[in-house]
């Protein structure tokens, strides 16, 4: 049973290190807010990312094909309810989040609650 200690102190020192370089690392931002269209394309930016930086797209936690990409933007054409969601830009190399938008799509003029 003693032998069981140091693991469990080395684990929440490991936790305790991860949340600090999240908290350091992350922007505390809000997401950017957007409602769009059912049917219509939408280019998003990511953030103030130059056009041609090395940038990966997520949404809901899950990696975007980068054929969805036009340099650092992210392309969606043919926009369907199933597009709604949380939409993450992280550069390539140091996973660093660059900006967040939460997408909504709907009717023109109507917006979700």
């Amino acid at each position: 049973m003693a032998a069981s200690v140091p693991w469990a102190c080395c684990a929440v020192l490991a936790a305790t290190a991860a949340a600090v370089y999240t908290q350091k690392h992350s922007p505390q931002e809000a997401p950017h807010v957007q409602y769009e269209r059912l049917g219509s394309d939408v280019m998003l930016p990511c953030g103030t990312a130059s056009w041609d930086a090395a940038v990966t797209w997520r949404v809901n936690g899950t990696d975007l094909a980068p054929d969805l990409l036009n340099g650092s933007q992210l392309v969606l054409r043919s926009l369907e309810l199933g597009h709604s969601g949380l939409y993450a830009c992280f550069h390539r190399d140091s996973w660093h989040l660059r900006h967040q938008v939460l997408l909504h799509v709907g009717l023109a003029g109507l917006r979700s609650p």
